[in-house]
């Protein structure tokens, strides 16, 4: 009798998104192993609003997309690969308006993942909040960082602009002149993402009399 042994095929996942206000920048990596030197054709789902830019590793050969199934094949059997998945995703949303996006996932098939983790990244001048997340629960110590209990997992986040104060350098010359005193003032102004808002200057503690404002 011949006794037919399961494979066992399991994987690390690591997941970074990149999020922007329209759109989202995908960097997945993912450490396979099997019990067995039989790693050669490996498949992903990849979710529609997902547009693959490239795939690459050690062992990549070449690879292929049909609708939603992603085939990867090694240039020779391995025991163990590392495959690095990059992409994007578009948002749908106003510019400036809060909006609520999600952000899928690309999973191997026939493949249990062991450990996996999603990282958050905002771009300057977004404020990202995590919003139910299924099968995933937050970093203990990493902010914006998410810990995967297992396939399938979802990730949602709301995505809204972060409202901190522009960021201000400022400069101040005072040179002596007969009868007063010249004070040079200079303000530099930033902003971490788009335009400035409208500026209010206030002069505090000005003398009451002989003041001149140029």
């Amino acid at each position: 009798e011949l006794a037919l042994q399961a494979r066992a095929v399991d994987a690390q996942l690591q997941v970074v998104w990149n999020v922007d206000a329209q759109h989202a920048d995908l960097a997945a990596k993912y450490a396979i192993a099997s019990a067995r030197d039989d790693l050669i054709l490996l498949e992903f789902t990849v979710d529609p609003a997902v547009t693959l830019v490239d795939i690459t590793g050690p062992d990549v050969l070449r690879w292929s997309l049909l609708d939603s199934r992603l085939q990867v094949r090694l240039r020779q059997p391995k025991k163990n690969t590392a495959i690095e998945i990059s992409g994007w995703r578009l948002f749908q949303s106003k510019p400036g308006a809060p909006s609520d996006q999600s952000l899928p996932s690309i999973l191997p098939k026939g493949i249990a993942i062991t450990q996996g983790r999603v990282d958050i990244v905002a771009a300057p001048g977004l404020a990202i909040e995590t919003v139910a997340p299924q099968k995933a629960r937050r970093h203990p110590t990493k902010s914006g960082g998410l810990v995967l209990d297992g396939p399938p997992f979802g990730v949602e986040v709301r995505v809204r602009p972060d409202l901190a104060p522009a960021k201000a350098n400022v400069l101040t010359k005072v040179s002596g002149r007969p009868r007063g005193v010249d004070v040079w003032h200079s303000v530099l102004v930033a902003s971490d993402r788009g335009k400035l808002p409208s500026l209010k200057l206030f002069v505090k503690n000005a003398p009451a009399d002989a003041f001149t404002l140029d």
